[in-house]
């Protein structure tokens, strides 16, 4: 399964879901995205550029490579587009509602709460984040594997809209 993870800046949230899919499926099957890559820190092309720039904090750099040993200082940000929607057999939205263009909908969508952090930064939020990370990929694969239905994951943080 094609598989495209969106969040805002896609500096933590889909670029952590994405290399747990990949690395638990042992695929490379999963990419990330972000709704605002073009306005938030645009100087920083991957997620190793990003450490540098911001090395006085943990970040999902930090995260991966403690509990997994993944690499992810490689990882490219990506600006999502309208065109990238059809190009996946699910699209999993962790960018909140007021970061997210009113074109981003269809059937191989569906939202996942995970906090932005941003300004909202600690420690401690990183962490939780990354571990309802690691539980909602952990789900998603299980049921990819039981042939279930994707929606069943959705948190309906939309649900006003559907």
């Amino acid at each position: 399964m094609k598989v495209l993870f969106v969040c805002y800046a896609n500096i933590g949230r889909s670029q952590t879901a994405m290399a747990l899919y990949n690395y638990w499926t042992k695929t490379d099957t999963a990419d990330s995205a972000g709704t605002g890559v073009n306005d938030v820190v645009p100087d920083c092309n991957t997620l190793g550029e990003f450490e540098q720039k911001n090395h006085h904090r943990p970040s999902t750099l930090t995260a991966l490579s403690e509990k997994f040993g993944i690499d992810a200082s490689d990882f490219t940000r990506t600006q999502l587009t309208p065109e990238m929607l059809s190009q996946y057999d699910l699209v999993v939205n962790i960018a909140d509602r007021d970061q997210t263009p009113d074109w981003f909908r269809g059937d191989n969508v569906i939202w996942w709460k995970v906090l932005d952090l941003g300004p909202q930064f600690t420690d401690e939020r990183l962490w939780q984040n990354y571990d309802m990370l690691v539980d909602k990929v952990k789900k998603l694969i299980a049921l990819e594997k039981a042939g279930g239905d994707f929606h069943e994951l959705d948190d309906n943080i939309d649900e006003e809209n559907n």
